[in-house]
């Protein structure tokens, strides 16, 4: 058997980054980056966010890591350690005008809805116990009880693209999170009505209250099991019920029925109010609200 030398061997590159290149280009991302980072080298700031992004896609993994593999990138400059720990920070100093960008980009390119979003909430945890500023222990969607987290709130559009996040701090509720979410993206668009689209666990009475005061439309979750008696009784009685069916098969898709329910929902009382109840000392401050 005939023995390999080294210039026998052809060294191997990865080329599937250049579609995310291509897009990195329209998106006009390099001129933003080196416009905006606010750094002498914004070149290689732009540089180095594009390999992270481009590495991401292809192989998630520890920034260590994806510095370490930058040589199997075919087109790639190699770049030191410490600047792809410095691009964070321009991120982190960036993150308003990187969505607004974003943002710009796909209501142009796309037929993203604006006033229609779709929002979920989950949790990022740290191989840490050391807790600080956003990174607290708290309920883990991945178990990982025994490590810090942060909560991450998405906001997605109608074809599934992402349009923009909050952070908050670990032992944060899903539920606590929506009304900050939701005034961030009426914000970025400007807007006075958005429909909202969640899952049962963004489903409290303080956030339908904010919904419905708002006079924003929502499409929420609801647990059957934990309900009212009375609902579910609405529920079961067969009569109502509208049937949406396929035309070619005549196959149910599925069923709807309106039914209408009161929402009880605790509030903060105002200072008027307090001062109109007359009491001395400190009163609950909460009131007693119904939504139908």
């Amino acid at each position: 058997m005939d023995i390999l030398s080294p210039t026998d061997v052809v060294p191997s590159y990865n080329f599937g980054h250049a579609l995310i290149n291509q897009l990195w280009s329209n998106m006009a991302l390099d001129n933003f980056f080196e416009v905006s980072s606010g750094k002498r080298n914004a070149k290689t700031v732009a540089q180095a966010l594009y390999y992270l992004i481009a590495h991401r896609c292809a192989h998630p993994s520890s920034i260590n890591l994806a510095a370490s593999e930058q040589k199997r990138y075919a087109g790639v400059p190699i770049l030191g350690n410490d600047i792809f720990y410095d691009v964070l920070d321009v991120l982190a100093d960036q993150k308003e005008a990187v969505v607004a960008h974003l943002a710009d980009f796909f209501q142009k390119k796309t037929n993203r809805k604006e006033s229609e979003a779709y929002y979920d909430v989950t949790t990022y945890s740290f191989e840490s116990t050391k807790w600080g500023e956003l990174r607290m222990f708290g309920f883990s969607k991945d178990h990982k009880n025994n490590e810090v987290q942060v909560v991450m709130g998405l906001l997605m559009d109608n074809n599934g693209i992402p349009i923009t996040f909050e952070l908050f701090p670990g032992n944060t509720m899903d539920q606590n999170t929506l009304v900050q979410s939701v005034e961030k993206l009426k914000k970025l668009y400007g807007l006075e009505k958005i429909t909202v689209v969640a899952d049962r666990g963004l489903n409290s009475g303080s956030n339908l209250e904010y919904l419905i005061k708002g006079g924003q439309d929502f499409v929420i979750s609801y647990t059957l099991k934990r309900s009212k008696e009375r609902f579910k009784e609405m529920v079961w009685d067969e009569s109502n019920w509208n049937n949406t069916t396929d035309p070619m098969s005549g196959e149910i898709i599925y069923r709807s029925k309106v039914v209408n329910q009161n929402i009880e929902v605790k509030v903060p009382l105002k200072e008027d109010e307090i001062s109109e109840i007359g009491k001395r000392g400190r009163p609950k401050n909460i009131e007693l609200k119904k939504y139908q």
